[in-house]
C-alpha cells in the first residue's frame, strides 16, 4: 500500500481528458472547494455562486464524469499520514484508527485515498490545486514528519480539512483527539494509589502532541499527591524504533541508585520494549516493577504477565473524523471543534501495591 502519490484503498478510476475543476473555478471566480460541491449536485452553495459554476461549466465545455444515480453525492476523502516503521495498516495503533475511517467512508458510499508522506518527500503535490480534482476534503492523522506548518498550509488549501489524533495549538481547526491528558493521568493515579511514590514515566518524541498530552497528565497526578517530575526517572526517548525505545530507556532507570518501584509506559509499543528489558536483567512485573501503559492494544492483553494500561478509542476516532470531514462537505458544521473522546482505564496483572515483594 506504500507509494508515493494518493493510493486509492478501493479502486482505481482511468483519468479523461477534459476542462478541470481549476479552470471553472477561475473563469467564475471562487473556490475550488465550491466547484467540487456544485460538481457533486450537493447543496452547500449559495443559488448566486451555483448559478456562476454553472455558466463557466458550460462556456468551458466542462463535463461531468459520468456516475451512476445516487440519493446523495459519492465524495472521494483524502487521508494523510506519516510514514511508519511499518505499514500503517498493521501498525497496532494507527492501523485501528485507518480501519475506523474506511469503515465509515465505505458505510456511507463514500471512497478513500491514502498519502503516507516519506521524510524529505516535497510538499508540492499535497499543496497542489489540481488536488481538489482527485479529493474533496482531507483527514490529517497524526504529527511527526505532518508538522504544524504543513498542517497549517493544507488548512489553508481549498478543500476543508480535519486532524485526527492531532491539533494545532492555537489554532481553531477540526479535530478528534482521545483525552490524552486524562488517559496518562489515570495511568498514574492508579499506581500512586496502590501506594508507590517512585513512580518512573518513559516519555515519547515531542513531535507528537497526543504524547506530549500523556506526559502532563502524569505530573498532574504527581502534583496532586505532593510529588514533582524527578527528571531521572523520565528518560528521554532514544532514536530506536518502535519498542526499543522502551526497552534502552527501561535500562536507564535500572541503572540508577535507587531504580523506581513502578512505570508509565507513554505507550503499549514502549511498554512491550520495557517489559523485555525488565525481563532479560531478572525482573519480576509486577513484583519487582509494577507497569501501567496507555493505548490498549489487542497484544497488551496476551503479555506476560497482560499489561495493565488505559484503552484509547482508536477506530472511533477515526470514524468520528470522517463524520466530522462530511459533515464540513455538507456545510452541517461550519464552526471548528475539537472533540474529545473519552478513555478508562483497563486492570490487568501488571500492576501490584508497592512495597510487595
Amino acid at each position: 500500500m506504500v507509494a508515493r502519490g494518493m493510493l486509492d484503498l478501493e479502486e482505481s478510476a482511468p483519468s479523461k481528458r477534459r476542462a478541470s475543476m481549476r479552470d471553472v473555478a477561475r473563469v467564475a471566480g471562487v473556490s475550488l472547494s465550491s466547484v467540487s460541491l456544485v460538481a457533486a449536485e450537493h447543496p452547500g452553495v449559495g443559488d448566486e455562486t451555483r448559478a456562476r459554476i454553472l455558466d463557466a461549466m458550460q462556456r468551458l465545455d466542462y463535463n461531468l464524469p459520468s456516475r451512476p444515480r445516487r440519493d446523495r453525492p459519492r465524495y472521494t476523502l483524502g487521508i494523510i499520514s506519516e510514514q511508519l516503521v511499518e505499514p500503517i495498516e498493521r501498525d497496532i495503533f494507527y492501523g485501528e484508527i485507518l480501519q475506523g475511517m474506511q469503515l465509515e467512508a465505505q458505510q456511507q458510499g463514500h471512497r478513500v485515498l491514502l498519502h503516507l508522506l516519506r521524510p524529505g518527500d516535497p510538499e508540492t503535490p499535497l499543496l497542489h490545486d489540481d488536488m481538489a480534482d482527485e479529493i474533496n476534503g482531507m483527514v490529517l492523522a497524526n504529527g511527526g514528519d505532518l508538522t504544524d506548518g504543513l498542517i497549517m498550509r493544507l488548512a489553508n488549501s481549498r478543500v476543508p480539512v480535519v486532524l485526527v489524533d492531532n491539533y494545532v495549538i492555537n489554532q481553531p481547526l477540526h479535530c478528534v483527539v482521545a483525552d490524552n491528558v486524562t488517559a496518562g493521568y489515570q495511568a498514574t493515579k492508579h499506581l500512586l494509589g496502590l501506594g508507590h511514590r517512585r513512580v518512573a514515566l518513559l516519555p515519547g518524541p515531542r513531535k507528537y502532541r497526543s504524547l506530549v498530552d500523556r506526559q502532563e497528565g502524569y505530573l498532574d497526578a504527581l502534583v496532586e499527591h505532593g510529588l514533582s517530575g524527578d527528571p531521572d526517572l523520565m528518560p528521554p526517548p532514544t532514536h530506536h524504533a518502535g519498542g526499543q525505545k522502551g526497552y534502552h530507556q527501561m535500562l536507564r532507570l535500572l541503572n540508577l541508585p535507587k531504580p523506581p518501584t513502578a512505570v508509565v509506559a507513554i505507550s503499549d509499543k514502549t511498554a512491550f520494549g520495557a517489559m523485555e528489558a525488565l525481563k532479560e536483567r531478572g525482573k519480576h512485573i509486577p513484583r519487582d516493577m509494577a507497569m501501567v501503559s496507555i493505548d490498549d492494544t489487542a497484544e497488551s492483553a496476551h503479555t506476560t504477565p497482560a499489561l495493565t494500561t488505559v484503552h484509547v478509542p482508536r477506530a472511533e476516532m477515526g470514524a468520528e473524523g470522517v463524520r466530522r470531514l462530511l459533515a464540513l462537505l455538507g456545510g452541517y458544521a461550519p464552526r471548528p471543534t475539537k472533540t474529545v473522546l473519552y478513555t478508562n482505564l483497563v486492570i490487568r496483572e501488571s500492576c501490584g501495591a508497592a512495597g510487595v515483594r
